[in-house]
């Protein structure tokens, strides 16, 4: 899961330099993903499986590992799959157009279809409000100040 936060925090910015280069995203996302694996293995906090393990082997007065000591090991891979994502970039990524094409009109689209263009807001009732203890149905507030109610 550190490997998913790795990607989500880094996803805007590829998708910021794929828009600038009309890279379109499917070319991109993968690489991310590829490289957020691979690289997370090179220490000991990238991969939760790794941490698991060395919880083990302190449970079990074993010595535990090093914060880089899985690099060495892992380091060949990471090569690997750099190499082999450059060689078959053309096999592996997708083909297609860049898919930046109007994103302000299909942005509004979808802001109206799902009504995101209205604000919802969140208000607690007050034990000495007028509202408080009555059923929603009784309540006046929609048709007063165009709040919807919902209990």
């Amino acid at each position: 899961m550190v490997n998913m936060g790795t990607a989500t925090e880094l996803l805007p910015a590829v998708m910021s330099a794929g828009h600038k280069t009309r890279i379109p995203p499917s070319r991109l996302v993968m690489p991310l993903g590829i490289g957020t694996i691979v690289g997370g293995m090179l220490t000991l906090i990238g991969a939760t499986p790794t941490i698991i393990l060395n919880e083990f082997l302190t449970a079990s007065s074993l010595p535990p590992f090093r914060l880089l000591e899985q690099t060495p090991l892992v380091l060949p891979l990471a090569v690997l799959s750099i190499v082999l994502m450059v060689l078959l970039r053309r096999v592996i990524l997708p083909r297609g157009e860049a898919e930046y094409t109007d994103l302000q009109g299909r942005s509004s689209k979808l802001i109206q279809a799902y009504a995101l263009d209205h604000v919802l807001h969140e208000a607690v009732v007050r034990q000495d409000a007028p509202l408080a203890g009555k059923p929603w149905a009784n309540a006046t507030c929609g048709r007063v100040s165009r709040f919807m109610c919902w209990g």
